[in-house]
């Protein structure tokens, strides 16, 4: 099957792959299911640059900025209904956004943008804080949580690879 929505710039397919979701430049959003085809839902008014589902499936998370500032609106799935919406301590005012990916467990999330590495705990909605020390842009970098989720790793263009433990942020290694 074949679906429009002008000026997709992000798509994600839920984790039991039972619905693709696609964001645009235009400020929507749309959900089909992937079986059928069928439009479950449309949002518009809301800029993402980014997608993510919880492991579990049961929440989407979009991303955006305000005014340098990393957004964050949390959607409980598949019912569709705005949860929560986050606003980032830091501006970040260099770069654009490049991945967000939940923890294996889905208690935390990590933002790569071209600069930094900003941390949330996804389960009470608070801001974590961000890491740097890399030595250039981290727009070809490279990053990931350890399965178990205790520790977050990240390399840059240049080879420099990094882990830090994902409860306290300090780094390991």
């Amino acid at each position: 099957w074949q679906k429009v929505l002008p000026g997709v710039c992000r798509v994600v397919f839920s984790p039991e792959n039972r619905y693709l979701i696609a964001g645009n430049d235009r400020k929507n959003m749309r959900a089909w299911r992937i079986v059928t085809g069928d439009s479950v839902s449309a949002l518009e008014g809301i800029l993402m640059g980014l997608l993510a589902f919880r492991p579990d499936g049961r929440q989407l998370v979009t991303v955006d900025r305000d005014n340098g500032r990393v957004v964050m609106r949390f959607w409980q799935w598949p019912e569709r209904r705005f949860q929560l919406e986050l606003k980032s301590r830091h501006t970040i005012l260099q770069g654009k956004q490049e991945e967000l990916f939940f923890s294996p467990q889905g208690h935390m999330l990590a933002l790569l943008t071209d600069y930094h590495i900003l941390f949330w705990d996804a389960t009470i909605g608070v801001d974590l804080g961000y890491v740097t020390g890399f030595s250039g842009s981290l727009n070809r970098a490279a990053c990931a949580f350890t399965p178990d989720g205790a520790r977050f790793i990240a390399g840059d263009a240049v080879g420099i690879v990094r882990i830090w433990d994902s409860g306290s942020g300090e780094l390991v290694a």
